[in-house]
């Protein structure tokens, strides 16, 4: 059984990361035309080294964020398909929690519990063949034991 609401919300969630990734492409380059400015009109040289890591540091976050993004939205298209949905879920959640992102943790939730049910119907405990034995009925078309 499918998952619309964990796809949904695992969509979100990716799409959130890979915002949050070139956002931080975007803050690391602001951040280093500022912290530069200053730099080079105070003659401090440790804020350039300092500027050098923060733009390693931006770079490195921003692919990260984007990467996991991306492999979230792939795997919330799985929470969508019936046979897949729980692999899916189970994806999302582990990268959701590598990102710390809500929406991919709760949409994975919701994915592993939609995931495929067993075989074996609640509503007919009868329904199962267990042991892989051909059921033997009698005329009246009740199950016999075999013994």
């Amino acid at each position: 059984m499918k998952s619309t609401s964990g796809f949904i919300l695992a969509l979100i969630g990716g799409i959130v990361n890979v915002l949050m990734g070139f956002l931080l492409i975007v803050f690391g380059i602001i951040l280093v035309l500022i912290i530069n400015g200053i730099s080079i009109g105070d003659k401090l040289p440790s804020m350039a080294d300092f500027s050098t890591v923060l733009v390693i540091l931006s770079f490195f976050l921003a692919v990260w964020f984007t990467v996991i993004g991306i492999l979230i939205i792939v795997f919330s298209v799985k929470i969508n398909n019936d046979v897949e949905a729980k692999k899916g879920g189970v994806l999302c959640l582990i990268f959701g929690i590598l990102t710390l992102n809500v929406l991919s943790i709760v949409g994975g939730i919701l994915g592993i519990f939609a995931g495929k049910k067993s075989n074996v119907s609640s509503e007919n405990p009868f329904s199962a063949n267990y042991n892989n034995y051909p059921i033997i009925r009698n005329q009246q078309g009740y199950p016999q034991s075999a013994v």
